[in-house]
């Protein structure tokens, strides 16, 4: 029989909970979508957006993360305005194109039923970009 004082000590007790978003084809500007809600409390660790497909040209593209869907002054970043993210052709690996954005720590806890809607406030005005995910990260 095992007994719990037996088992070796160690390893991570930090788990993580993740939103994928995803921008299928061609970007537009004002396309959001909307999470699926927290089932618990958390803490919003990272929020990474990876572009797959073409780079926009004319312009970079923005996003804006809002907690619980209301307004700019909601934004999970520093900045809340215009918006979030920029995509950048220096960030490339492996043909994907991946930034962070800067979090603002008064947004980052999370109650259960929390949500949040990824908008998309940019696009490349001669290209638009393609194929976009966003993906919000949380520690529980």
């Amino acid at each position: 029989e095992a007994q719990i004082s037996n088992l070796p000590a160690g390893g991570s007790t930090t788990a993580y909970i993740t939103r994928t978003l995803r921008f299928n084809g061609q970007l537009s500007a004002g396309s959001a979508y909307r999470t699926d809600a927290l089932p618990y409390g958390a803490t919003l660790d990272k929020v990474k957006l990876a572009l797959f497909g073409s780079l926009p040209t004319g312009d970079d593209v923005e996003v804006q993360v809002t907690k619980n869907g209301t307004g700019t002054i909601n934004s999970v970043f520093v900045s809340d305005s215009p918006a979030a993210i920029l995509t950048t052709q220096t960030a490339e690996t492996n043909g994907i194109y991946v930034t962070d954005g800067t979090l603002d720590s008064g947004m980052t806890t999370c109650l259960e039923n929390d949500y949040f809607v990824v908008t998309l406030t940019q696009v490349g005005s001669t290209f638009a970009g393609s194929d976009l995910d966003i993906t919000l990260s949380f520690e529980v």
